[in-house]
């Protein structure tokens, strides 16, 4: 099945509790949404002292349309205390570099895949490794052509990463034979 336009795919209500239960309250916090889509995640946030958010398409309900990968996207006056999105997996380490430049704390939706330190990501997760993870219960982004979900094939989970705590991993970069 071809990828979503945009690589869109909506956070499901579920994902969020944990999060939210993990981080606590975001009042008298700036929290940044850079790939808010629809507003899955934003609509949590409300209780921060402000709220910005953007997204890649002039179709979703944004204060901005900027690409979330381009420096464009983060300009503030001062880091944000927070950065919290869903981005396009296909783009995600990308637009998770711009929010550790521009961002105090993280949390960052993805694939539980996405900690496996490949040759593009081992580099940065040795540098910047999660405070913590929430590993979240398998769901299905996909309907099928009946509106009934698809099974999919991965797990997800959150990676938060605060400026506050210790990491919570240890990346072992070994290979077998040498193999990178």
């Amino acid at each position: 099945m071809p990828r979503r336009p945009l690589d869109f795919y909506e956070t499901p209500a579920h994902y969020m509790e944990p999060l939210l239960q993990l981080i606590g309250p975001l009042t008298g916090l700036r929290v940044y949404e850079p790939c808010v889509g629809r507003g899955h995640i934003s609509r949590y946030l409300t209780d921060a002292r402000e709220l910005r958010t953007n997204d890649i398409d002039p179709a979703c309900p944004a204060d901005t349309h900027f690409d979330a990968r381009l420096l464009d996207a983060w300009q503030t006056p001062e880091p944000w205390d927070w950065t919290i999105t869903n981005p396009p997996f296909s783009d995600e380490l990308l637009i998770l570099n711009r929010a550790i430049e521009h961002s105090h704390n993280i949390a960052f939706l993805a694939r539980l895949s996405f900690l496996e330190p490949t040759r593009s990501r081992a580099i940065f997760w040795d540098i910047y490794p999660p405070t913590d993870l929430i590993i979240l219960p398998r769901y299905s982004f996909r309907l099928d052509d009946h509106g009934r979900r698809q099974t999919d094939n991965v797990t997800c989970c959150w990676i938060v990463r605060r400026e506050d705590r210790p990491p919570c991993v240890q990346f072992s970069l070994w290979r077998p034979n040498g193999e990178k």
